[in-house]
């Protein structure tokens, strides 16, 4: 409700009083509630309920706001001010979208690229793998031959 700072619904009575006084009630007007009172024990009920409803309503607020009333060169000001606005979103959007579309050229780019030299990688492991077993096959030729030099040596 109004008096918990809360915007919901507010539930007017259902009065010809309250009709009448629903722009005052929650528009832009300052309103006045008085509640009246009674001394009487019979109306000791009516009295506390009035004072309840003083309560509740002194914590609504309202929000103010001035009402406008523009002439035609006003308003075409004020509309070419909306216009300007909508078509900076527009290129703000259209430049986003041309972004997203030269991102996703270059991502398409990169992963032809990665694939590529993931390809080339594979390559050079394979001749890295060919030239190891070389290696170690020159090794064991070196080894035996100078096994065979130290046994004509004796």
């Amino acid at each position: 409700s109004l008096s918990r700072g809360k915007t919901e619904h507010v539930p007017y009575r259902d009065s010809k009083i309250t009709r009448i006084l629903r722009p005052a009630l929650g528009g832009n007007s300052k309103t006045l509630f008085v509640c009246t009172l009674s001394p009487t024990e019979t109306d000791r009920e009516v009295s506390r309920n009035s004072l309840r409803f003083g309560s509740f309503a002194q914590r609504v607020t309202n929000r103010i706001s001035m009402n406008e009333r523009l002439d035609e060169k006003d308003l075409i000001r004020k509309y070419k001010g909306l216009i300007v606005n909508m078509k900076r979103k527009i290129q703000k959007f259209a430049t986003s979208i041309k972004v997203s579309k030269k991102t996703e050229a270059e991502n398409s780019q990169l992963r032809r690229r990665n694939k590529d030299m993931l390809e080339k990688l594979e390559v050079h492991k394979k001749k890295q793998q060919e030239l190891e077993r070389r290696i170690d096959l020159l090794r064991k030729i070196i080894t035996q031959a100078q096994i065979m030099q130290v046994g004509e040596g004796d």
